[in-house]
């Protein structure tokens, strides 16, 4: 369900992505990039665009993406060379 990235977030990367499946989608329709996560490691931070001429940096994750609107998360772990 939606606690994907809560569970995993000690696993996430700066610029690691997490789709987004909302409620009554069949498939994942929307992407974020991960920019940050606090401290402790519990708030998870993103950069996106969400709509045309709209976007969030730095955001926290649940506070755009909330659990009400969103049925789960996929993290796609990426390597390479991003340093941030």
């Amino acid at each position: 369900g939606s606690e994907m990235c809560i569970r995993d977030r000690f696993f996430l990367s700066i610029g690691d992505l997490i789709q987004i499946k909302y409620n009554g989608a069949s498939n994942y329709g929307h992407s974020t990039i991960v920019t940050g996560k606090n401290l402790s490691q519990t708030t998870i931070l993103i950069t996106s665009r969400t709509s045309q001429n709209s976007y969030n940096k730095s955001a926290v994750l649940t506070e755009v993406y909330s659990s009400n609107a969103v049925k789960s998360y996929r993290l796609v772990d990426l390597e390479g060379n991003y340093t941030g």
